[in-house]
């Protein structure tokens, strides 16, 4: 089934996203950036914190658990000793002995199937960084709205102050140009008119292209999403669920060799 990785891993979203806002550099700010997609930032930030937190608790658990088991192996060979130097329990002791060889041993494959949790998680906390970059790709689309439009209301307020002769406040190129060489003949001014008037249909043209194209990415990305979050919880609640049969049965293992430890002890 073509599930929601795939469609995620195919937009190249991470890649495409990270070029454009290099090129757009630091300064790189929206005006009215998108509730949903600034709300998804936050999420996918505190999902990654998590999961980083759990494989940090997970690494130190297995350190400490592998070493408590190991230390068992000292069990095994004082028993083993001892039981050389009795004669009425030595079996008992040996058993006993056994025990502990297995319980120390058995840290080792239960390591590497918990290795496979630790792996499950690792994957969503990538899954976490292309959250990220679904927002940044949608923040680089609404950025090219937002500059089209500056550069629509330029042109507008351009042609307003042609059409009504009036110039802008502060330093300007034509202001100087119309104090040195004075002001357009009424040929050029409508020829420039008819020029800022063809150079606003195109921009107006390219605008809505952009914001027909930010409004179909935002709807596709958040389909997206919504099919990460659906997928997340049946993944997260089988990993855990796998997590906790794998610590159920390693602790029945425990008692099971403690038990056959006890009763050792209790034929001697």
């Amino acid at each position: 089934e073509y599930g929601w990785r795939d469609a995620v891993n195919a937009t190249e979203y991470n890649s495409k996203a990270e070029s454009r806002l290099k090129m757009l550099g630091p300064q790189f700010r929206l005006k009215k950036p998108d509730r949903r997609f600034e709300d998804l930032k936050i999420y996918s930030t505190e999902l990654q914190s998590s999961i980083e937190n759990i494989l940090k608790i997970r690494a130190r658990m297995c350190e400490k658990l592998y070493g408590v088991h190991k230390v068992h192996g000292n069990y095994a060979r004082v028993f083993n000793q001892w039981g050389e130097t009795e004669k009425d329990s030595a079996e008992h002791l040996q058993n006993a002995s056994h025990y502990m060889d297995v319980y120390s041993s058995c840290i080792d494959t239960h390591l590497e199937e918990t290795e496979h949790f630790a792996d499950d998680l690792k994957e969503y906390n990538a899954f976490a960084e292309s959250l990220r970059s679904v927002c940044r790709r949608c923040e680089c689309a609404q950025y090219d709205v937002e500059r089209a439009e500056e550069s629509l209301a330029s042109k507008h307020f351009l042609k307003q102050s042609m059409e009504s002769g009036t110039t802008t406040s502060g330093f300007s190129l034509s202001g100087m140009k119309s104090k040195l060489f004075g002001s357009d003949t009424p040929e050029l001014k409508e020829a420039k008119l008819k020029q800022l008037g063809e150079q606003i249909l195109q921009v107006e043209t390219e605008l809505s292209q952009l914001q027909k194209q930010c409004i179909l990415f935002s709807e596709e990305a958040l389909k997206d999403v919504e099919r990460f979050q659906a997928q997340k919880v049946r993944d997260l609640n089988h990993v855990l669920l796998n997590l906790a049969r794998l610590q159920v049965s390693h602790c029945r293992q425990a008692i099971a060799t403690w038990t056959g430890i006890r009763d050792s002890f209790n034929k001697m």
